[in-house]
């Protein structure tokens, strides 16, 4: 998305029975170099088209290009960062599922995909990898990730908490 002229460009789902939804969208020059983005889907059809619109801008100044488009069964993530947790008031309260018992330490990636996969199937928008396999999150209005504070680098590996830290996601 590279000049003067640049209008925009639109990301929308549409699935086979429903109208096209927004999910993403950019707008004005961003530089002549390559951007990535992410986009995470949810549509409750399980066949659905995906619809790239380009909006022309004030001049004819300008190109749009897209390129390497892919598609991953989980949701796109955003790392916040490692959080000091506490009792009796978690900063994360609720324990989606243990993972413990299931942990592939050698892609631990695996532990922390299947967590984003049980938040994001029950609406949560932020999560926390806490003790290498424990998933915590909950809603909007009750989580509070950074209520004790960052944690100290030796806390976290590899993308999740160690005890009574949270490495803390959001779904994007």
């Amino acid at each position: 998305m590279y000049g003067e002229g640049m209008g925009e460009l639109n990301v929308y789902i549409k699935p086979v029975t429903g109208s096209l939804r927004k999910v993403w969208s950019l707008s004005g020059d961003q530089g002549d170099q390559w951007k990535m983005a992410q986009v995470t889907l949810n549509s409750s059809s399980l066949k659905y088209q995906l619809v790239f619109e380009a909006v022309r801008g004030s001049n004819f100044r300008a190109d749009i290009a897209l390129d390497d488009i892919s598609f991953k069964e989980s949701p796109c993530l955003e790392a916040v960062g490692c959080y000091k947790d506490s009792k009796p008031a978690r900063a994360i309260p609720n324990l989606l599922k243990s993972f413990r018992g299931q942990i592939d330490w050698y892609n631990i990636g695996k532990t922390i995909t299947n967590c984003a996969n049980v938040a994001q199937g029950k609406g949560y928008k932020v999560f926390g990898m806490q003790f290498y396999g424990e998933c915590w999150s909950g809603s909007a209005d009750t989580v509070q990730y950074d209520k004790y504070g960052i944690a100290p680098p030796q806390m976290c590996w590899q993308g999740v908490g160690k005890s009574w830290t949270n490495y803390v996601y959001k779904i994007i």
